[in-house]
């Protein structure tokens, strides 16, 4: 039987197979969890994502869980980035296998290790890359046209490291934009993991109700130059 928990309620799914899975996920309904961005460095107003726990957390930091970096114009000149990142080496992003150039106005190439994107059904598991932070948008107001680079799709694949073993899982995010159809953030909509140690995951469909609320901290910390 496989479980799969919404909100701290167990719903089963009948199988193919008689071998037991244990995928629990859960979805943040009306933004109960506010993932909050480390802006620039600054972490005094940031939540934490622990994918083993509901959208009622805490959002405190802890060695397996995860938060949403910004660093903005101000710190890194040309390109403004956001990332994923684990608190510890314990929490890792699986990455694509290789980085995105772009080319600044410039013209000097910068190379950045984005996310490695996952569509519904693909599986997150043993033989990906996993680092402990990976990039899921990169935006440059300065060059004519605009870079701009998104995740490709909402999901990502993570793997936290439990006092049993190395557990895989999954984020999902929805882009937010501004009228001009410009990026500011992304808002996480779901997350989920396997309970069973060593244990691949598969990428769901996307949830069907997207958060709702109001910007977070990360689209209050407007970029430079945005229009």
């Amino acid at each position: 039987m496989n479980l799969v928990a919404t909100l701290g309620a167990f719903v089963p799914f009948a199988l193919a197979s008689s071998a037991p899975a244990a995928v629990v996920s859960f979805q943040n309904h009306n933004s109960a969890f506010d993932w909050r961005c480390v802006v620039d460095g600054n972490a005094s107003q940031a939540t934490w994502l622990d994918i083993t726990q509901p959208a009622t957390q805490s959002g405190a930091s802890s060695a397996h869980a995860f938060y949403m970096q910004r660093f903005t114009g101000f710190s890194t000149p040309h390109f403004n980035e956001d990332r994923i990142v684990g608190v510890t080496a314990d929490a890792r992003i699986a990455r694509r296998p290789t980085s995105i150039a772009l080319t600044d106005e410039e013209g000097i190439i910068n190379s950045f290790a984005f996310a490695r994107s996952f569509a519904p059904g693909s599986e997150v598991g043993a033989g990906l890359s996993f680092h402990q932070s990976a990039h899921v948008a990169v935006t440059n107001f300065y060059t004519q046209p605009l870079i701009e680079r998104l995740l490709p799709t909402g999901f990502v694949g993570v793997s936290v490291l439990l006092d049993d073993g190395l557990h895989y899982g999954w984020i999902e995010l929805a882009a937010v934009e501004n009228p001009g159809g410009i990026y500011i953030e992304y808002d996480v909509v779901s997350w989920g993991y396997e309970t069973q140690a060593g244990v691949g995951i598969v990428i769901p469909a996307p949830a069907s109700g997207l958060v709702a609320g109001g910007l977070g901290l990360c689209g209050l910390a407007r970029r430079r130059r945005m229009a």
